[in-house]
């Protein structure tokens, strides 16, 4: 493991890091309350893959061997020893990916399953075995009552990232089926709550879910913003609002900048009118497919479309480096989160480097 995060480039942790790393280690549930972009998915995998290293070959389901893997001959059924579970699909894969190279030269098995994408496909995928599953809550529910394909018998460890955006979003039902439905052994379960904000469903969450000896980390203050953020507020009638954005746009050519907007219609009016300005654009919201959401993201990533319109929900807990400007296009109400909502969106910027 310390080969690997040498490898990412890591040479000093965050502040959740410092703390979380150590409490995992020694076998403690963990509440983690930190903004987007502090380390929260290193924060866990790092404590959790370490202890599993070298544990694999004994604590594992048997797989086949990826050499001589036959489809459909030498399928056997995922017995997953981590499960992340996460809100929206781009944050799933991201935390994939991390998982990825952190099990780099493990003999840990990293897996993810989410929505808009085949069945099949994520079934012949789990077929192969799978140590480390991220997913979001409707596939691995999907999954779930699917024992044959997924069970949660081996499980050791359940992170549960963005808690609160799940918990507003009306998964109670999906999550209490991840939570209990999947022939796990809870009494031998460790627990991991991250979030940005620790509203009173994750309180409950925690409650009913997390040892009373769990350890509770807040960096910052909850749900307050990092101090480097300069926010500026524009009085804008609303018959102007576009002039103004443009205006803003012109003044800070080719740096990354999100856009928010609370609906997708918005979303999609002002990627046609930003596109028609000539303005290297990309959008995303829940109703593309996936592989549009997933190209709008590699775009902006790369810097050929620096300027990336969204709504809160789909961007959530997404990690771009060097964002240097949010703008909230319209404010989020109190239907589209409030003020919770509007932490998370402007703590998009503490990934970058604003000054």
């Amino acid at each position: 493991m310390a080969e690997n995060i040498k490898l990412m480039g890591y040479d000093a942790p965050t502040p959740i890091q410092k703390y979380t790393i150590p409490s995992m280690l020694q076998g403690h549930d963990v509440i983690g309350i930190a903004q987007t972009g502090s380390g929260k998915t290193a924060a866990y995998l790092i404590p959790i893959l370490s202890k599993l290293m070298g544990k694999a070959k004994k604590l594992a389901a048997p797989r086949p061997n990826p050499a001589t893997y036959r489809e459909g001959i030498d399928a056997v059924t995922a017995e997953p020893l981590v499960l992340v579970v996460a809100p929206t699909r781009e944050l799933a894969v991201q935390i994939f990916n991390e998982a990825r190279k952190f099990c780099y030269r493990s003999m840990l098995r990293p897996c993810v399953v989410y929505g808009g994408l085949p069945m099949g496909q994520q079934i012949s995928l789990l077929s192969k075995g799978c140590d480390i599953l991220v997913g979001t809550p409707g596939r691995l529910v999907d999954f779930i009552s699917r024992p044959h394909i997924l069970t949660l018998r081996r499980l050791k460890y359940m992170i549960i990232d963005e808690a609160d955006e799940m918990l507003d979003s009306d998964w109670n039902d999906e999550l209490s089926m991840i939570l209990t439905g999947g022939e796990q052994d809870e009494g031998n379960i460790k627990y991991g709550l991250f979030s940005a904000t620790f509203p009173k469903a994750a309180r409950d969450l925690a409650k009913d879910h997390l040892s009373a000896a769990h350890v509770r980390f807040r960096v910052g203050r909850a749900g307050s913003t990092t101090e480097n953020i300069k926010q500026v507020i524009l009085a804008t009638e609303r018959e102007e609002k576009r002039d103004t954005l443009l205006r803003l746009l012109n003044q800070m050519t080719g740096v990354r900048t999100i856009i928010f907007a609370n609906s997708r219609r918005e979303v999609d009016n002002l990627d046609d009118f930003l596109y028609n300005m000539g303005l290297p654009v990309t959008s995303m919201h829940s109703e593309r497919t996936q592989k549009e959401r997933e190209a709008a993201l590699r775009s902006f990533r790369a810097g050929q479309a620096p300027i990336l319109i969204a709504t809160g929900v789909t961007a959530r807990g997404i990690d771009v480096r060097n964002v240097m400007h949010v703008i909230n296009y319209d404010l989020p109400t109190m239907e589209h989160g409030g003020i919770e909502e509007y932490t998370h969106r402007i703590g998009k910027l503490a990934i970058g480097k604003l000054k």
